[in-house]
């Protein structure tokens, strides 16, 4: 016998390890469920499904550093397993590496190319990854290909209005409404509805979301927006009230608050709403812009000049960039005047 080959493995020994891995995880006992398929790995390291069944569970965990090296592992040992590719995307996704998650999961399309679960994803990621067109591409295919529930229905709907279809896209989130309802696709009707500025069709799908989940922050804020955009700035308040308590943590809600109180020129309360806007995201342009507004009404100039440049830092293709630059040149004109009229005014002396 050959010292420096591998013992032999014993099967009956293997099938119990991942019987009881199967059974753990049924039980929702996934620790457990590691423990025997670290077992079955030392018993059968060479087996690439040990590895993406342990990377699954590392998954299920939160543990996406260990779930990847898991699936990669699998993949090394065969590279045509279509279930480790398509995993690893998903774990990838978790990981904000979108564009090998993408690569991925066009991979598995090459290895399966009828399993409509990988257009699905593949459509979903593309989409927020913000490549609408693509994205649409690949849902319709999943469609094509026999997916028909509710999820490939509001993904579609979702990337259709991305693409600029949002009619077709409307209709969609209403086929998913019809296969299976719920407080988010009312949401996304409302939310879509809204964006066209047909705020009045907006209101029947936004009350319908907070009516199955009294707790939608997101739903609350949208129905503020849509009645600021009404000019009925009570509703407005009642909305993003609702928002704030609902989810505390919601910066865009407190954001639109502070526009809010800048319409109605309560200027101390906008700066604080945005202020904690920003303190809670800060990425989120639209509080900077909350914050500059406020800030310039209350002649704190650098401030605004600061909070206008971040603005346009963090949404350099926001359609008010026209304002924005005109806001900040109107800043820096005027401060400009300021420091002549203190020159002079120290050269006379």
């Amino acid at each position: 016998a050959d010292p420096g080959a591998n013992p032999p493995i014993d099967p009956e020994k293997l099938r119990g390890y991942l019987r009881r891995a199967l059974a753990l995880r049924k039980a929702g006992k996934l620790r457990e469920a590691i423990v025997q398929l670290d077992q079955a790995i030392a018993l059968a390291p060479g087996e690439p499904m040990l590895w993406c069944d342990r990377g699954a569970i590392y998954f299920l965990l939160g543990q996406y550093d260990q779930s990847f090296a898991d699936f990669s592992r699998a993949m090394e040992l065969d590279p045509g397993l279509v279930d480790a590719y398509h995993n690893r995307a998903m774990t990838l996704v978790l990981l904000h590496r979108e564009e090998e998650a993408i690569a991925d999961l066009q991979r598995a399309i090459d290895l399966d190319p009828v399993n409509p679960t990988h257009y699905f994803f593949l459509g979903k990621v593309l989409r927020q990854n913000n490549q609408a067109a693509a994205a649409v591409e690949n849902l319709n295919h999943s469609l094509e290909l026999g997916r028909r529930d509710a999820l490939i229905y509001e993904e579609l709907g979702l990337a259709l209005a991305a693409n600029g279809e949002v009619e077709q896209g409307v209709e969609f989130l209403e086929t998913a409404i019809e296969i299976q309802p719920n407080a988010r696709r009312y949401y996304l009707c409302g939310l879509e509805r809204s964006r066209q500025g047909k705020y009045q069709d907006a209101i029947p799908y936004l009350k319908k979301a907070i009516a199955l989940n009294p707790a939608y922050a997101e739903a609350y804020s949208e129905w503020g927006i849509v009645y600021f955009n009404l000019g009925d700035m009570d509703i407005a308040m009642e909305g993003f009230n609702a928002a704030i308590q609902a989810k505390p943590e919601y910066a865009i809600a407190w954001a639109h608050r502070s526009s809010l109180f800048a319409k109605r020129q309560e200027w101390n309360r906008a700066l604080q709403d945005a202020q904690r806007a920003v303190e809670l995201d800060p990425h989120l342009a639209l509080a900077y812009k909350a914050r500059g507004i406020a800030h310039k009404a209350l002649k704190e100039y650098p401030e605004a000049l600061e909070d206008f440049r971040m603005f346009l830092q963090l949404d350099p293709h926001t359609p008010l960039r026209d304002w924005a630059e005109s806001e900040i040149k109107e800043i820096e004109r005027s401060t400009r005047k300021g420091l002549k009229r203190i020159a002079g005014f120290f050269s006379r002396s």
